[in-house]
């Protein structure tokens, strides 16, 4: 792609994890469980008549947000109506926060490409509703044979990061949203397994010139994929000579381009206005140190608290400070096994590996008692290292079967590698009177072929002492 001077801002909405809505008491929860409009009231749809009540524990959660942000939390902040209409506004305007946001300036780090460290400068954190989700029937806006609205998202809380137009490549837009979603799923802040939980709209422009807006990007993958879209879009524009316009855009999965969704507006077409049904939020210092003392520890603070307190080697503190949930289920399990170098290699090896083979989540993982039970199994020597790898697996395929199951399996399979040892012995007769001859060496090259045949399942020192055994026999 060619090199061209590019700018970009990032505005991401972040879906604070409560159990109600912002103004309401109906239900946070959405996706597959609910049906469609099931968690709505007379609050979050706007009827006449209606008044909304501030949820305490999302001003809780902003207020963490901020606090990650490095902003300057507002002791006094108010909200605002912003006037647009779509159809996944049912009241036709936003409840948001405008010029008095919860958290003012602060800033955010990110390590580029080249490892070094980038200071990007947020211009805000602010309070506002999620609006309804629109679903296209039968293909995206420019195909769709109908449009469909789901309120259930509609009043969800939300607190909108701003950035100013720091970031000069796209790989550095992508860190940030990357490294954002990780430390706000860790804190909990956001569920990292609710649809939608942090969506990104992008502002990119080239070469100083008119900026364009991409709306609703959830991840960084889809980011990475629409800067990529549009940088290239307005490179052609730019080559032929045509001027670029404010506008606002989607990008597209099926066209892998962006689509036009409508001319940008501008500030004062949103028709601000102050909101007459809800009291400016007042925040004393005691409120704010609360909700401050109330968040879970950043995880580079478990990083330090792993070296000073358990002399593990920063190879392991790393992965099992910095997976979300993984220090507390390691401290868990060291209620009742008291091994923490053991037990850490273990959680950090096969254990993890095979959770990210699973799409790592703390909540999938086997239970911590189940597991225990693999270890002081390893520990009295019940069985070996490899068949303890292998049980790990199957933990994670059926994370509640019990060890005993799960052995009983094994064990079956292993009357499966004795069938394959005596398939290998018939099938190299010359081999076996090498060996009989005193060629011990060549015992070598069965234990290849079992390895082979059992795709490297089989446990190499006892296939080989299985072997001596059947031709000895």
């Amino acid at each position: 792609m060619q090199q061209v001077k590019i700018k970009i801002g990032l505005e991401s909405h972040v879906q604070l994890n409560t159990k109600s809505k912002l103004f309401c008491a109906c239900s946070a929860e959405q996706g597959s469980s609910t049906e469609p409009n099931q968690n709505t009231c007379e609050i979050c749809l706007g009827f006449p008549g209606s008044k909304p009540r501030l949820n305490k524990r999302a001003v809780e959660l902003a207020i963490q947000l901020a606090t990650i942000m490095q902003c300057k939390i507002s002791h006094n902040s108010r909200f605002a109506r912003k006037i647009y209409f779509y159809p996944d506004l049912s009241k036709a305007y936003q409840t948001t926060q405008y010029d008095e946001p919860i958290a003012g300036p602060g800033k955010f780090t990110i390590e580029t490409s080249n490892k070094s460290e980038k200071t990007i400068r947020i211009t805000r954190a602010h309070l506002e509703e999620d609006p309804g989700k629109v679903e296209y029937v039968g293909g995206h806006i420019g195909t769709a044979s109908g449009v469909l609205v789901d309120y259930n998202r509609s009043g969800i809380p939300l607190c909108e990061v701003v950035t100013e137009p720091d970031f000069t490549a796209i790989s550095e837009a992508v860190t940030y949203v990357k490294k954002l979603f990780e430390i706000l799923s860790y804190v909990g802040i956001i569920d990292p397994n609710r649809e939608g939980s942090m969506r990104t709209d992008a502002n990119i422009s080239i070469e100083g010139g008119e900026r364009v807006e991409l709306k609703n990007i959830s991840g960084s993958d889809a980011l990475e994929k629409a800067l990529k879209a549009e940088l290239s879009r307005q490179i052609f524009l730019k080559t032929r000579g045509d001027k670029i316009t404010r506008e606002t855009r989607m990008y597209s999965e099926e066209t892998e381009t962006t689509i036009l969704l409508r001319k940008k507006e501008q500030e004062e077409d949103y028709g601000y206005i102050y909101e007459p049904d809800l009291l400016p939020i007042e925040l004393n210092s005691v409120d704010i140190e609360n909700a401050i003392e109330g968040m879970k520890r950043l995880p580079t603070e478990v990083y330090e608290e792993i070296l000073a307190k358990y002399k593990l080697a920063p190879q392991i503190a790393t992965p099992l400070a910095f997976k979300r949930g993984l220090y507390e289920y390691f401290e868990k399990c060291l209620a009742i096994y008291k091994n923490p170098e053991n037990l850490a290699k273990w959680l950090v090896g096969d254990f993890l590996k095979c959770a990210n083979w699973h799409n790592y989540e703390i909540e999938t993982c086997p239970k911590e008692e189940n597991f225990l039970e693999l270890m002081f199994a390893i520990e009295s020597k019940k069985i070996t290292e490899r068949e303890a790898k292998e049980l790990i697996k199957k933990m994670f395929d059926d994370p509640e079967k019990k060890l005993n199951e799960l052995s009983k399996q094994e064990g079956e399979a292993s009357l499966d590698i004795n069938k394959i040892i005596l398939e290998v012995i018939a099938e190299n007769k010359e081999t076996i009177d090498k060996i009989k001859a005193g060629d011990e060496k060549s015992i070598n090259f069965l234990v290849g072929q079992v390895l082979r045949k059992t795709n490297f399942k089989a446990d190499p020192k006892e296939t080989m002492e299985k072997i001596k055994k059947m031709i000895n026999s």
